[in-house]
């Protein structure tokens, strides 16, 4: 076997591949806020939800964009997770719209041909537009397209050289479960559909496998990009679980009674919708099984609702850090809501820990720097955003028992427990606004902002060992208020030398001020929450 042959297949693969990121990703700059718009106003029921997430993903070519976004419109609670889950059907649907143009012109005609040209310009086009944003993203576009026609070119021409050089009948086969497996494992690695038709396509176009193979292939395919959606709904509320998990099982019956049903299915497109061409016929299965399931589904919506609200009940989402006993407190307690400002203000210094890479090892191995180099992303963001739900619940309390008949000591207790929390917000917001540049600083190579970065770590460990201790007393806290201030002053002159030893860079020393600014602003906001809290006592 020639290994050159088997090289270029997996390029050709990869070219495919990193062209559909490249086309998410301009497509997404070029229409997200038109989309997202579009998704809002055009979900208020359940068949106008099917149809805008099948507008919105043939357009946009990507359902798991389409089925992101409509969990990020959950979790704020702009979509009820009924019409989220026709959104997402209906992405499902929309995403074939791939298939069709690759069966019809990827290989129906010479598409390396087409492909270079479209490479060229649209690369000589980026780099003379890159600071027109619009006009960037446009070209992007193109060079993703020529870039995902070129890679299926190499794929096709590999396979049909291997197919003279491998004995396939071994192959061929198989039980039609077993294809079902590979198209669930390919799009479970890969995450995108698109590409598991690709290597489909490209199978049957050389004669590798059956058409009921690569049926199979597409039926496996239908779960495995649900995967990507389900992982992202795992970590948030009932509301965006529900939605997730009610897309997997929504596939996954799809594609067990596609099986079972595969050869009536087959025999109803080659015997009476009369498609001969397999590569047309293998686009339209995959339609057709998304557009029957939609129809077939659609009749039991409701109660399919109402049971995956039995399954994930709010007691046991994990989107706040309010405990469940204050979730379903109504009657005005003072003391209660300060417990739960106490517990945001320790959440708020985990969080600034987070922010700090407190927990990072001292000593930087090697092991240890590329355990920092592969750590999770969007971990920070998601514990500020349980800091946003939680204080957001505690007001939405605030409002409702305020209205009711309550003592003058008690209004004064919690109006001061709720200054204590928007102290609190705007800590954390000083804190998130500079993370960027903290994970700058860490990971520069530029040894004096290194310096700085490990500075920031150990006075805000000095400082949060000073404020444990100091939060319940007011005589403590001033002194803590002065050493902020004396602390960010001598740290701004330590900046200022480095800048006059022309060890900094002007742009450097400005994000160093910055930086400086924000921390004594989440120090700030830190003791008057701690202030506020004591003027009851």
């Amino acid at each position: 076997m020639d290994t050159n042959l088997l090289w270029k297949f997996a390029a050709g693969i990869g070219f495919f591949l990193y062209g559909l990121l490249l086309m998410d990703q301009a497509l997404t700059k070029l229409s997200g806020r038109t989309f997202k718009k579009f998704l809002s106003k055009n979900t208020n029921t359940t068949l106008k939800a099917i149809a805008g997430g099948m507008l919105s993903t043939a357009l946009l070519q990507s359902s798991s964009v389409i089925a992101l976004i409509t969990l990020g419109f959950v979790e704020a609670g702009m979509i009820p997770f009924k019409n989220a889950l026709g959104v997402i059907m209906g992405s499902n649907l929309g995403s074939t719209m791939t298939s069709w143009i690759i069966a019809t012109v990827g290989f129906k005609m010479n598409i390396e041909d087409l492909a270079l040209p479209g490479l060229a310009i649209s690369t000589i086009c980026m780099f003379l537009f890159k600071p027109r944003k619009n006009l960037f993203n446009i070209f992007r576009a193109v060079f993703a397209i020529a870039l995902i026609f070129y890679g299926l070119g190499f794929m096709k021409d590999a396979s049909s050289s291997l197919v003279k050089q491998v004995d396939i009948s071994a192959y061929r086969d198989q039980p039609l479960f077993v294809f079902v497996m590979i198209g669930l494992i390919i799009t479970s690695i890969v995450q995108t559909s698109s590409a598991t038709m690709a290597i489909a396509l490209t199978a049957l176009y050389s004669n590798v496998i059956s058409f009921p193979a690569a049926a199979s292939v597409i039926i496996g395919s239908e779960v495995g990009t649900s995967l990507k959606t389900l992982v992202a709904g795992l970590s948030g509320s009932g509301e965006k679980k529900r939605a997730a998990f009610g897309n997997f099982f929504f596939n996954l019956v799809t594609v067990i009674l596609a099986f079972v049903f595969l050869q009536f299915i087959i025999r109803f497109i080659t015997d009476i919708v009369g498609i001969n061409d397999p590569l047309i016929g293998l686009a339209f299965f995959q339609s057709l099984i998304n557009l029957l399931a939609i129809i077939a589904f659609l009749p039991f919506i409701d109660f399919y609702a109402k049971w995956l609200q039995k399954q994930f009940r709010k007691d046991d989402e994990q989107a706040s850090y309010v405990t469940t006993s204050f979730q379903k407190l109504n009657e005005p307690d003072a003391d209660m809501l300060k417990d739960e400002v106490l517990n945001l203000m320790e959440k708020n210094l985990e969080f600034h820990d987070t922010v700090m890479d407190i927990n990072t090892p001292e000593n930087e191995s090697f092991i240890e720097n590329v355990k920092a180099f592969a750590r999770k992303s969007g971990f920070t963001n998601q514990m500020y955003n349980r800091l946003k739900v939680s204080s957001g619940e505690l007001l939405d309390y605030h409002v409702r028992v305020r209205a009711e008949h309550i003592g003058l000591k008690e209004i004064t207790k919690m109006e001061l427990s709720m200054e204590a929390l928007r102290q609190i917000m705007h800590s954390a917001k000083s804190i998130k606004d500079i993370h960027h540049n903290i994970t700058e600083m860490r990971e520069t190579a530029k040894d004096i902002l290194h310096d700085h970065y490990h500075r920031i770590q150990q006075d805000w460990l000095v400082f949060r060992k000073d404020f444990v201790l100091a939060k319940y007393d007011r005589n403590f806290l001033d002194i803590l208020m002065h050493k902020a201030h004396t602390d960010m002053n001598a740290h701004n002159e330590m900046i200022r030398d480095g800048l006059r030893n022309e060890q900094l860079l002007e742009l450097e020393a400005s994000t160093l001020f910055n930086i400086e600014r924000e921390i004594l602003s989440s120090k700030k906001a830190m003791i008057r929450a701690a202030e506020a809290l004591n003027t009851d006592q």
